[in-house]
Order: structure tokens, then sequence, then C-alpha cells
């Protein structure tokens, strides 16, 4: 049996201690993973959509923006970057625009929202 990770779904058997345990995990309608040079890892199965939520304040990683939406379009998934803090008037235009560049970096499926 696999390991389980967050969104699979599993055949549970209820122990004599009440406990549950865990018998199989079915298959998967998606895998949310990421890559490397030596390995992969599924980060979270069974995924409809990837939104990445970042703040105009501290700045934010431009670089682990398009990892992630990489990571998303691999995975044939729609993504979102949503920006936080937008309160934050004079920082939102410079994130808006950070944000939108690394979508297009990506691939430019992702939409961006606030």
């Amino acid at each position: 049996m696999r390991a389980a990770v967050c969104g699979d779904r599993v055949v549970l058997r209820r122990a004599a201690d009440g406990h549950a345990v865990v018998e199989a995990v079915e298959p998967r309608a998606s895998a949310f993973q990421r890559a490397s040079h030596y390995r992969t890892k599924v980060i979270a199965a069974n995924v409809t959509q990837v939104v990445v939520l970042v703040a105009c304040e501290p700045s934010f990683s431009a670089e682990l923006v398009c990892r992630v939406l990489v990571a998303t379009e691999q995975a044939g998934l729609p993504g979102i970057i949503a920006l936080n803090k937008v309160d934050l008037v004079d920082l939102h235009a410079e994130a808006r625009t950070r944000a939108i560049s690394g979508s297009r970096l990506s691939g430019g499926r992702t939409g961006c929202a606030q």
C-alpha cells in the first residue's frame, strides 16, 4: 500500500479499541507533486485547482511562485495567484506586476485575483 497524502480517499477499518486503521488508498484522480533531479514527491491528491496565496508585504518569492505554477501546469490543473494585503496600496501595483509576470513565465494560463 502506498503512503496516503492530503486529499487521498482511503478505506478504513474500525479497530477493537475504537480507533480506525487505513486498509487501502483508493486510486487518485489527480496528483499535485514536486520533483527534483532525484525524486518526485506527491504533495496532495485529488486536487481540482491550485491557489497560490502571496502577500504584497513582505515581498514574495517570484521564483517560488513560478515553481508552484510550473507544477500546477504539469499536473494539468488550473492555477490562481491570489494577492493578500492589497490594502497596502503603494505595494499592490508592484506585487500584481510581479505575480502576472510569474504567471506568464509558467505558461500564462494562470489567473491573478486580488
